[in-house]
């Protein structure tokens, strides 16, 4: 079965990045951690910038995300690439 191609324009790409990166509304904070999963982690080697760039995408304050890394253990701090510490879920 074939299929036809999907034109879009670079606005709908956008759009769509946009959406997928969570930049165009916020997720709920009981999606942090699957947040953070579907952007690929966050670069975390000063963390403070980390918590606050998963709570531009979660709707959320930095006290969540600490408490996701450090209480609820729904985050991870570790290296997972360029040897650059990130936050994963």
């Amino acid at each position: 079965m074939a299929t036809t191609p999907t034109e879009l324009s670079w606005a709908q790409v956008h759009a769509f990045r946009l959406q997928r990166h969570h930049l165009t509304r916020r997720a709920p904070k009981k999606h942090l951690a699957k947040v953070v999963g579907e952007i690929g982690g966050a670069q975390a080697q000063l963390m403070s910038a980390a918590e606050r760039q998963i709570a531009t995408w979660v709707d959320c304050k930095v006290a969540d995300v600490r408490e996701a890394l450090w209480q609820e253990r729904s985050l991870v701090k570790t290296w997972l690439m360029r040897g650059t510490l990130h936050l994963a879920a």
